[in-house]
């Protein structure tokens, strides 16, 4: 209810701003015509002319064509201006008159040189409304250093501005990162670490100063180099070679894959797919079962999907680079926003299956009718 009320108040005032800029404007035109009328005054001798009339119902525009006949004026008038003046004018000026008629009747008039063209006035189109810039939402536990934070393609430089307001630590970011936009739900973690988290799910570096200030770059080429180190250190490790292993039949034709196995080691499998197509790849941790599968013409991020899928491995591709672990693990979680068309988002979650809920975290977001989830990403699509 206060909530409604709000929105109404809200309403009210926009509503009496719009009415106290149009009286605004209308009056600095008002303002205009009559300067304009005195200027041409001193040319057009006829607008100083006193006029007595007593006038009922005649149209503006034959009242107007006698003004201007019997004044020696060159005015044009638009022949839509079908309103009824019923009038007395008495010792005032021609100038007084149009200018009077200009704000009872709504018009303007437009002057070239010494014609005057007396029309209906048409306001300039408004100005399209702005969008609503979305409030980021940041929840900071000063007493146990918590940060909550829910991002949806939101701004770097906005996100950085609201966590430093509501911890009191300075964060600095490089300008060729300012435009950066962000996505992560982390609930209650320690500043730093959920900075870290943030940081490796977004593809960029934060780095704490002595004096507690975090700075924000890009990755640098060291920290990439010593990933792809690790990456060529796994290949060369692995007993097999990365195109051939014993038992496994495969094959790639205009990059689909076709392939068969029995009962083969899950992390052998994926180093000569990933050979084959020389992507570089990471393990997290040790990717432990077999798999056994006959599948053709597969694309490599589904034939990967299949090969994992009943583990509690998953994978995510990152700057090129695959990489590969279980599920919980933070660096391979990814968080998406689904919108509801059809429904309300209220009790949505209820109706979804408990297998499917399995290590996904799934908020409700009322204000954009969407749920956010927070998983594997093989888990959000079947989710989603």
């Amino acid at each position: 209810m206060n909530s409604l009320l709000s929105k109404v108040n809200r309403g009210i005032v926009s509503l009496m701003l719009v009415l106290f800029v149009g009286s605004i404007s209308a009056q600095d035109r008002f303002i205009t015509i009559e300067e304009k009328l005195k200027e041409l005054s001193k040319t057009s001798l006829g607008l100083n002319n006193k006029v007595e009339y007593s006038i009922d119902n005649i149209t503006l525009q034959n009242f107007i064509s006698g003004l201007a006949e019997s004044n020696n004026l060159n005015i044009s008038i638009d022949n839509s201006l079908s309103a009824v003046v019923s009038n007395n004018f008495s010792g005032v000026n021609v100038s007084e008159v149009l200018l009077f008629l200009c704000k009872k009747y709504d018009l303007d008039i437009n002057f070239i040189g010494s014609i005057m063209s007396i029309v209906k006035y048409t306001p300039p189109p408004a100005e399209p409304p702005k969008p609503l810039q979305r409030q980021i939402k940041v929840a900071y536990d000063k007493e146990k250093n918590l940060l909550s934070v829910d991002l949806i393609n939101d701004s770097l430089t906005a996100f950085a501005k609201v966590v430093t307001k509501a911890t009191g630590k300075n964060i600095l970011i490089s300008p060729d990162m300012s435009a950066k936009l962000v996505n992560g739900y982390i609930q209650n973690m320690p500043l730093a670490n959920a900075l870290g988290k943030l940081a490796f799910a977004n593809s960029f570096k934060i780095t704490e100063t002595p004096d507690s200030t975090y700075l924000i770059e890009k990755p640098d080429a060291t920290a990439q180099n010593q990933l792809e180190g690790n990456q060529k250190a796994r290949k060369q490790d692995n007993k097999n070679s990365p195109k051939e292993l014993a038992g496994l039949d495969f094959k790639v034709t205009e990059g689909l894959i076709t392939a068969s196995a029995n009962n083969l080691p899950i992390a052998d499998v994926i180093a000569v797919a990933a050979g084959e197509f020389k992507y570089n790849y990471f393990f997290f941790s040790e990717m432990k079962g077999n798999v056994t599968m006959n599948v053709k013409n597969m694309t490599y991020e589904d034939f990967l999907r299949y090969v994992l899928n009943g583990t509690t491995f998953t994978f995510k591709n990152e700057n090129g680079i695959y990489l590969f672990g279980d599920r919980s693990m933070e660096g391979l979680r990814s968080t998406k926003a689904v919108s509801l068309k059809y429904r309300t988002v209220d009790k949505v979650v209820d109706f979804i299956p408990p297998d499917l809920k399995k290590d996904v975290d799934i908020k409700t977001f009322p204000d954009l009718n969407s749920i956010i989830l927070s998983g594997s990403q093989p888990r959000i699509n079947e989710i989603e």
